[in-house]
């Protein structure tokens, strides 16, 4: 009868280790389609006045900052982009706690403005050779 308790017991274990992996990877799958959105979004329209631009942080390292930043049109939904990226962020600090993640701990540079280049906007950041 012991050997059938702890075999149970293994069994459960087993098959709660695995619905965790399923839900984590379900998530991690859920986290990547968010940011694809987002860059979808990001890059729905042509830089071609750089006046029209904005750039938000995304992500969250686990030992805090973002993991980067993302140039955005302010002639799209400002609002509901913006929403999406706290929804985004919402979720990798979620992940990071469910999975015990670590990161570099390095700061990220915050860009000081937004450039057009060739229909792209590019992020632009303070440098000591900037004039």
């Amino acid at each position: 009868m012991k050997s059938f308790k702890f075999i149970f017991i293994l069994f459960l274990a087993f098959i709660s280790c695995k619905d965790n992996a399923s839900d984590l990877e379900r998530d991690q799958e859920q986290l990547q389609e968010m940011f694809n959105e987002i860059k979808a979004l990001a890059s729905s329209k042509s830089c071609t006045d750089a006046s029209e631009w904005s750039f938000t942080s995304y992500g969250v390292k686990p030992c805090g900052g973002p993991w980067g930043y993302i140039a955005y049109p302010t002639t799209i939904d400002v609002s509901l982009f913006l929403q999406k990226v706290a929804d985004f962020n919402e979720l990798n600090t979620e992940l990071n706690k469910k999975t015990g993640a670590i990161s570099d701990c390095s700061l990220i540079t915050q860009p000081v403005s937004v450039a057009c280049e060739d229909g792209k906007a590019v992020l632009i950041y303070y440098t000591t050779n900037n004039k």
